[in-house]
């Protein structure tokens, strides 16, 4: 269980119990990368985590964690394929942290989805005669 997240502005480290718990709940392909590119990865998980458990916006993110557009994007592919809530399960469902993961999780699911849907009703309305 992943603990100690909220409250404090340290910059924190998943240990390596939990990165395997991780990588083990990921798409298979997802698993693989994530194995052959460790440090890439797990600084990713880890900025995503700081992000949420520091309840900031991602563009306070540490420099360390690398680009704060990089990590978002990556973050609504992860979410796209719902990988945020096999992690929260991996941090323990009924952490603070794994609430905060998945609220954070289902409203950029929410602002996607309203996207999608202005730009369809926008291709709609230049379609017709």
């Amino acid at each position: 269980m992943i603990s100690n997240w909220l409250g404090s502005a340290q910059l924190r480290r998943i240990d390596d119990r939990q990165w395997e718990s991780i990588v083990g709940v990921l798409p298979d392909k997802l698993s693989v990368r994530a194995k052959n590119r460790e440090l890439t990865y797990r600084k990713f998980v880890e900025g995503v985590l700081w992000v949420i458990g520091e309840d900031a916006f991602w563009g306070e993110l540490p420099r360390e964690f690398g680009s704060w557009r990089a990590l978002y994007v990556r973050f609504l592919r992860w979410n796209a394929v719902g990988v945020w809530s096999d992690v929260a399960d991996v941090i323990g469902r009924d952490t603070a942290l794994a609430r905060a993961l998945m609220q954070r999780a289902d409203q950029h699911a929410a602002v996607v989805h309203r996207r999608r849907q202005r730009v369809a009703q926008v291709w709609m309305l230049e379609a017709s005669p």
